[in-house]
C-alpha cells in the first residue's frame, strides 16, 4: 500500500460510495461491498442517507439493534430506531445539517430504540458525507457505542511515546509492517517491536480492539476507516 496507491483507492470508494447514494434507487448492495471493512469494528457504524434512510449499517450495529441487516437497511432511522418523545427534535437537526445549517454535530448523545420497547443510551461521532464533485451534502455517517462503554476504563494511552503512537495510527489504519518501517524509515524489526509492546502494555487481543482504542480516543477520524 503505497501513500498514490492508498490515496487512489481511496478516492475510487469515495467515489462509489457517492454515485450509489445518488442513484435515484439506491444500490445497497454496492454501499455494503464497499465498506465491508468496517464489519470488523465492534462499535455501530451507520450511514445515514440525506432523506433519514439507513444505506448502510455494520454487524455491530445489527447487533444492537437485534435485527438482520436486510430488515433494517432502507428503512427511516428516525421513525424506526428513535423514541417517540425527542423523534421530532431529532429529525429538525438532522435536516439543518443536511442544509448545512448546523456546525457542531461532531459528538452527539441520544437514546435508540430497540424492538419498539426498549432504549439505550448512544455516545456517536459523526461527519458529513459531500459530493466531491459540487461539495454539496449527501449524508452522513456516524460511529456509535453504548455510553457505558464510549470512553475505556481498561486501555489507556497515557505511557505511549509519541512513536508508538504513530505506530499505533498507522496500523489503525490498516498498514502492515512494512509499510509502517518505510513510512517512519526504520527497521521492521523495530515496528514489529512497537506492536508487540503494544499489545502488551494496552491489553489488545486483536487488530479489532487496537482499532476501536485508536478511534475512542481520537487517534484517527472516521474519514480514515470510511474510504480504506
Amino acid at each position: 500500500m503505497t501513500e498514490k496507491n492508498n490515496k487512489l483507492s481511496s478516492e475510487l470508494n469515495q467515489l462509489t460510495l457517492v454515485n450509489a447514494m445518488l442513484n435515484d434507487e439506491l444500490d445497497y448492495t454496492v454501499i455494503r461491498k464497499t465498506l465491508q471493512h468496517l464489519d470488523c469494528l465492534d462499535s455501530v457504524f451507520l450511514i445515514l442517507s440525506a432523506d433519514q434512510k439507513i444505506t448502510y449499517i455494520n454487524n455491530a450495529g445489527c447487533a444492537i439493534l437485534k435485527q438482520k441487516h436486510e430488515d433494517i437497511i432502507g428503512k427511516n432511522w428516525f421513525d424506526n430506531y428513535i423514541p417517540t418523545v425527542i423523534r421530532e427534535t431529532l429529525k429538525a437537526g438532522f435536516s439543518d445539517l443536511m442544509k448545512g445549517k448546523l456546525s457542531d454535530y461532531g459528538n452527539y448523545e441520544n437514546e435508540i430504540l430497540i424492538n419498539q420497547n426498549i432504549t439505550i443510551n448512544m455516545c456517536w461521532d459523526n461527519s458529513l458525507i459531500k459530493n466531491p464533485i459540487n461539495n454539496a451534502i449527501i449524508g452522513s455517517f456516524s460511529l456509535g457505542k453504548k455510553k457505558e462503554r464510549h470512553i475505556s476504563t481498561r486501555l489507556t494511552e497515557s505511557n505511549l511515546t509519541k512513536r508508538e503512537l504513530e505506530v499505533l495510527r498507522f496500523f489503525a489504519m490498516g498498514y502492515n509492517p512494512k509499510e509502517v518501517s518505510q513510512r517512519l524509515s526504520v527497521q521492521p524489526k523495530t515496528i514489529h517491536a512497537h506492536k508487540a509492546n503494544l499489545f502488551q502494555n494496552l491489553g489488545f487481543n486483536n487488530q479489532r480492539e487496537l482499532l476501536s482504542f485508536a478511534l475512542l480516543n481520537n487517534l484517527i477520524k472516521l474519514d480514515d476507516l470510511l474510504f480504506d
